[in-house]
């Protein structure tokens, strides 16, 4: 299934691990995103690395469908890194970035060169790398899918 979740009627696959999440109606309901459910994710601002998870529970079938989007809605820009893992093969990182805050953006990530690859999992980490003990950040996302 190439649509992982909209967090409305397309619920494939959930968050299984380790950030704090609640599926809410969407608070920005403009561009690119009208829809009525969207996944507000909470960075708690003390750990660097804390991922928003998601297991398909079998190797992800990237043979034509290895683009990975997701829309995000954020208050700024900050790095964005998408990590694919959990299966036979080794762990595939591409770096990213939030870079329009305020609106609704669709970010692509090109796991490409993973077509002959064993990996179950999609690991998204907002902020990546980023702590500075104090601040909770929160990011909207939608529509995360394989295109």
């Amino acid at each position: 299934m190439s649509i992982v979740n909209n967090f409305e009627c397309q619920q494939n696959y959930a968050v299984v691990c380790c950030i704090t999440t609640e599926i809410v109606t969407n608070p920005y309901k403009t561009g690119i995103n009208t829809s009525a459910s969207v996944l507000k994710v909470t960075d708690n601002g003390t750990d660097a690395w804390d991922a928003l998870v998601f297991d398909l529970g079998a190797a992800i079938n990237l043979s034509t469908k290895n683009k990975l989007k997701i829309k995000i809605y954020s208050t700024k820009a900050v790095p964005l890194l998408a990590k694919l893992e959990g299966g036979s093969s080794g762990a595939k990182e591409v770096w990213g970035a939030i870079t329009t805050a305020n609106a609704w953006t669709e970010y692509t990530f090109d796991f490409s060169d993973q077509s002959a690859a064993n990996h179950k999992k999609i690991v998204l980490f907002f902020n990546g790398g980023a702590s500075d003990g104090t601040a909770t950040d929160i990011y909207y996302i939608d529509d995360l899918k394989w295109e």
